[in-house]
């Protein structure tokens, strides 16, 4: 530079225009991209542009950690570790880098180090204390309960879920824990952890309306002795249920044997099920994988048999090419009806899984399983299986109309109320259980009335008296405006007509709360409480993928953070 500065002058001053002309070139279409930007923003933003003041000899310069934008890459950083179960190591990855600095070169990627323990930690602090302060006005929470034995040590995983009804009538839920701990088989080390994790969370046992657990011997006892009421996941009930009516019958369990085998062939076969898929375009069948059952799950046991069903002709075909032994008719029928049997259980775990489900749901779904199994007490094909299944039934839930906990739920929703009782009294047991809470809840309510300014009456017009007497003629049931009365709301509800069972049962209270103050609030705690333990389980699903071979030896302090930022990220408003 400095030889074509003294010995060419002129080249070098024409060196120095060009430059300049470059530089302003750059400027211009940098202001225009962003004119162009601001005239278009409704339509995709583009990439910002790298200005010339943000390079150093011809590098970028890397945002600060100050940086609100660097914040913000941070913060969508720690929510796809969360929520998709990335490694830590994820951001050590050479193609994760790489693609990051595609995006943005400015974006200085954290450490592993910084995101374990800093960034992680305190989303988790955030989390915690989000929750914290929405759980600080909810007066009854349902519970549920699950642990899990991980493959990477000794240690198990407890979680607690909370779920209850906000002041709108919103269901919400949230995830507690996912404690790592020792001992957990016994007894003593159940009741302590739960009373432990409680208390982390400020939950007293009042609040508690009860806990939905697994139906495992030391767990139920460990809950007993937390001295909380507590209920039988009913997802696992029915699956006690279905292995009590299948367990002696042989025919059956042959037949689920048999289709083990042939979904393990296609499974471990990579030919197979290429031939398998040449079978189901001959047939016009749909391209399907045959599905391996977990014989821990009746549910996928019932999905196999339900898959090969369907892909019968294909199998059938493969089967007399020899690839596999044949199936007979006489398995393929038992199949059927199997799947026949088995469809309204499916479909009630199913719902029972939702997380709009309540434990209200328990004993009218009870009443239609055992409808539906005494129906076919006659058919010469299912009838073995039906019995089996029905007496089960019957066995375990034989006290089931004494159960406060169902009865109330059952009552207080509107798609059910009384209707599905069987047992003569239970109504009005109902009735009096309702009535002893509501002489609690009456007074409550009856002070925040009196601590309320009072508001004038509205006054009443000519045409007001007549309307209001037109409506007494007509016998149109009333409330009483002379105070709240628990009576007066259960006999007005009593007359109110049965909702349709895919209606929202909590849209009926939020729209009818003014009418029933005290039965809305009761109605807010007994259809809280979910019907199963999924959502504790579901979580441990997680945890499943949470230790694969890339984390078999991650901290069980940071498994639970993880765990229960996945448990809530509707809560990180990404």
């Amino acid at each position: 530079m400095s030889h074509l500065r003294s010995n060419h002058g002129i080249e070098f001053a024409e060196f120095l225009a060009a430059q300049k002309e470059v530089e302003t070139s750059k400027r211009k279409a940098i202001e225009e991209d962003n004119i162009s930007s601001t005239s278009n923003s409704k339509q995709a933003k583009k990439p910002h542009q790298i200005r010339i003041s943000e390079m150093v000899d011809g590098k970028v310069t890397p945002w600060s950690k100050a940086d609100a934008r660097t914040q913000r890459a941070n913060s969508k950083l720690l929510e796809m570790i969360a929520i998709d179960l990335q490694p830590l190591s994820v951001v050590e990855d050479v193609g994760f880098r790489r693609y990051s600095a595609t995006l943005e070169p400015r974006y200085k990627i954290p450490s592993k180090q910084e995101i374990s323990r800093q960034m992680i930690p305190a989303l988790y602090d955030k989390l915690k204390s989000q929750i914290k302060d929405e759980l600080v006005d909810v007066t009854f929470i349902g519970v549920t309960t699950d642990i899990w034995s991980t493959r990477a040590g000794p240690n198990s995983l407890m979680s607690i879920t909370a779920h209850w009804v906000d002041k709108d009538f919103s269901r919400k839920h949230a995830t507690l824990n996912a404690t790592s701990v020792e001992g957990i088989n016994t007894e003593e080390a159940i009741s302590e952890h739960i009373s432990r994790m409680l208390n982390i969370w400020s939950i007293t046992m009042d609040q508690v309306v009860t806990i939905i657990r697994g139906n495992v011997g030391h767990t139920v006892t460990g809950h007993d002795l937390t001295g909380i009421n507590h209920q039988d996941c009913f997802i696992h009930t029915l699956q006690s249920v279905i292995n009590d009516g299948i367990l002696f019958q042989r025919t059956i369990l042959d037949t689920l044997a048999i289709f083990r085998n042939v979904a393990g062939h296609f499974k471990h076969s990579t030919l197979a099920c290429y031939r398998l898929r040449e079978l189901q375009v001959k047939h016009g069948l749909p391209d399907q994988i045959i599905i391996q059952d977990a014989q821990a799950r009746w549910n996928s046991s019932f999905y196999m048999v339900k898959r090969m069903l369907e892909q019968k002709a294909a199998i059938v075909d493969y089967a007399n090419i020899g690839g596999i032994p044949q199936v007979t008719e006489n398995h393929w029928n038992i199949a059927d009806t199997l799947i026949t049997t088995l469809q309204k259980f499916e479909e009630l775990t199913r719902h029972a899984s939702e997380e709009g489900s309540s434990t209200s749901m328990v004993i009218p779904s009870v009443y239609m399983l055992q409808r539906s199994l005494a129906k076919h007490a006659d058919d010469r094909y299912i009838h073995d299986l039906a019995g089996g299944l029905l007496k089960s039934l019957n066995n375990r839930y034989e006290d089931v109309e004494k159960n406060k906990l169902l009865v109330i739920s059952t009552y207080l929703d509107p798609r059910y109320k009384a209707l599905f009782f069987k047992a003569g009294d239970t109504e009005k047991t109902a009735v009096q259980w309702l009535m002893e809470e509501g002489d609690v809840e009456k007074t409550d309510l009856s002070r925040g009335l009196q601590e309320s300014p009072i508001t004038s009456t509205p006054t009443k017009s000519a045409i007001d008296d007549e309307f209001d007497q037109f409506v007494k003629e007509q016998g149109a049931p009333q409330i009483s405006h002379t105070g709240i009365n628990i009576n007066n709301e259960l006999t007005l509800y009593s007359t109110e007509p049965i909702l349709g069972r895919s209606e929202e049962p909590l849209a009926f209270w939020k729209i009818n709360r003014h009418r029933y103050p005290i039965l809305a609030k009761l109605a807010a705690k007994y259809l809280c409480v979910p019907p199963s333990s999924v959502p504790s389980e579901r979580l441990f699903s997680e945890a499943g993928d949470l230790y694969d071979e890339k984390r078999n030896r991650l901290d069980p302090n940071m498994a639970e953070m993880l765990l229960t930022i996945r448990g809530n990220y509707e809560r990180l408003n990404f």
